[in-house]
């Protein structure tokens, strides 16, 4: 039986090292690719790039060919040892003629060559599973600051929102105009607004589309060309407004917190306000709205139906303005009197601050 063990292993071993002669022949072809490609990169033009992109393509045809003749001749396929026992061992008083026998068999290939045209649009990656960190653990520092750098500064910003590419945009609405800026201050573009008084708050819905609050109702405008593309109107100031899966949730003054579908514009109420506020900030994260009033130091949690979660009041939250929620929930506000940023616990229980110039 050793003696079988040893052939099956040496006749192993010859394939794998003829696959690896062959595989070793086929590397200077490799090598030769990437200096075909170079030079057509530094030295040719369009046109000669053109004819060298095609005669490469053929050339990686043919390689391509050959590697597959090696998956279907089977030289890719798994080799492995496998021990038949003969059955005569369970009873160790009989004749036995031998201990078993040795045989091995093909599995298919771990390698499995795939066209990339045949799977163009697949991208594969790994995600690192990140363990968030406890409140306790939270620290709150600055990154960096900056100063729009415009002729004519901004005076009075209530709003701001991120667009995916990283840029900026700024609600001044003591000039009623939109400032679009990079993460240096850097003035990209500027969109005048035409809404009498505001915008008071501005969102981000899709694409090029920014939704803005105003003392008449909301503007969707299309920051490209600057045009309104919507114009809905609410029964009073429309002051924090926050964008949700194809819903405008925006705080209409001494009215409530309101729901606005953008295809056909209805408007329903999710919470009804008791007395005159001024609700400047909103964030709607998950399914939970979180609402601040410039009058009132204090933060409101609400479901999306309107059923209230928890409220956190405190003088450190004095004239509440701007409030943003991050992927632990955590909740982050800024207070104007204290010039102070607070960040509230996912429950609303527990607070921390810094102070910033």
């Amino acid at each position: 039986m050793l003696k079988e063990i040893d052939d099956a292993e040496d006749k192993a071993n010859t394939e794998m090292k003829r696959l690896i002669a062959k595989l070793s022949e086929k590397s200077h072809v490799a090598n030769n690719f990437v200096q075909k490609i170079s030079a057509i990169k530094k030295y040719a033009s369009d046109l000669q790039a053109f004819i060298g992109s095609k005669s490469i393509e053929a050339e990686v045809e043919a390689e391509e060919t050959y590697l597959n003749s090696l998956t279907k001749d089977g030289s890719f396929n798994q080799i492995r040892f496998k021990l038949n026992i003969d059955t005569k061992l369970l009873n160790i008083e009989s004749t036995i003629e031998s201990f078993g026998k040795v045989t091995s068999e093909t599995k298919p290939p771990v390698v499995v060559l795939k066209r990339r045209k045949d799977k163009q649009a697949q991208i594969m990656s790994v995600v690192p599973h990140v363990v968030p960190k406890s409140f306790d653990e939270l620290t709150l520092s600055e990154i960096s600051q900056f100063t729009v750098q415009v002729k004519k500064r901004p005076n009075d910003i209530r709003g701001i929102t991120v667009l995916p590419n990283g840029k900026i945009i700024l609600a001044d609405s003591g000039k009623s105009k939109l400032f679009i800026v990079d993460n240096n201050g850097r003035l990209d573009k500027f969109i005048s607004c035409h809404t009498g008084t505001g915008p008071f708050d501005v969102t981000y819905i899709k694409d090029h589309e920014v939704a803005i609050s105003t003392a008449s109702g909301i503007q969707v405008i299309n920051i490209n060309s600057g045009t309104v593309l919507e114009s809905i109107k609410t029964d009073g100031d429309c002051r924090g407004i926050a964008h949700n899966k194809g819903t405008l949730i925006c705080c209409v003054k001494s009215k409530g917190i309101q729901c606005i579908q953008i295809s056909n514009k209805t408007i329903s109420t999710l919470v009804k306000y008791q007395y005159d506020i001024d609700p400047l900030g909103i964030s709607v994260y998950g399914n939970k709205i979180y609402v601040t009033s410039y009058n009132y130091p204090a933060v409101h949690c609400y479901t999306l139906e309107g059923k209230h979660l928890w409220q956190f009041e405190d003088f450190v939250l004095l004239q509440p303005t701007g409030i943003a929620v991050d992927n632990n929930s955590n909740v982050y506000i800024a207070s104007f009197y204290h010039h102070t940023i607070i960040v509230l616990s996912s429950d609303g229980k527990k607070f921390k601050k810094h102070s910033y110039t």
